[in-house]
């Protein structure tokens, strides 16, 4: 398994400066860049690229929290956490009112598509704005709680030396509940877009 933290040289903890994770990216995947290798022989090519890809994956792993997260468990426990596809119950309420929210701007988006007339387009025109200004509200509550969560993880990145075994568990509930904050605003945000574009 790939260590994403060895190879851009930062600590193996929960928090990370992704600017730092930045700076180290582009300097070690300049060096290794497939432009700076089009005179090479094709084995130096491979390698290069190989090496290229690597740190690119790394940089997207390490950028991105939930994907930081899933990688810290994976390394400090030998496996990836098991998939549950049961959402938490203090989650349940926000999961129904983003299911039915979707469900309801599919059909505005169904009927908005089937308008033939200019006419009728226009007379859905408010209606878009409305179902717009709920999937950005909704989206907004959960961007909160996906803030509190972040918020939730430096505390535990504070405590990671000392608590590291403890800290685990605790980790990979912050985990699993920033997976589905971040799976339902990208639902949210899929439809705002289908709406915009009306």
């Amino acid at each position: 398994m790939m260590d994403c933290f060895a190879l851009l040289e930062e600590d193996r903890r929960p928090w990370v400066d992704v600017e730092s994770v930045k700076r180290k990216f582009l300097s070690r995947s300049s060096e290794v860049h497939p432009d700076r290798f089009h005179q090479a022989s094709e084995s130096e090519r491979e390698a290069a690229g190989k090496r290229y890809a690597e740190l690119n994956e790394a940089h997207k792993t390490l950028t991105s929290t939930c994907a930081r997260l899933r990688h810290l468990l994976e390394m400090e426990t030998g496996a990836a956490p098991p998939d549950i596809q049961q959402t938490p119950a203090d989650l349940m309420d926000l999961f129904f009112e983003c299911g039915a929210l979707c469900r309801q701007v599919d059909g505005f988006l169904t009927r908005m598509s089937a308008a033939d007339s200019p006419l009728i387009k226009a007379s859905l025109f408010g209606e878009g704005l409305d179902w717009s200004d709920k999937v950005q509200s909704l989206n907004d509550r959960i961007g909160t709680k996906f803030d509190e969560a972040e918020a939730k993880l430096r505390e535990v990145d504070l405590e990671w030396e000392r608590e590291r075994a403890k800290s685990l568990p605790l980790l990979e509930g912050l985990y699993r509940r920033m997976s589905y904050y971040g799976r339902w605003r990208e639902q949210l945000q899929s439809r705002f877009v289908r709406l915009a574009a009306g």
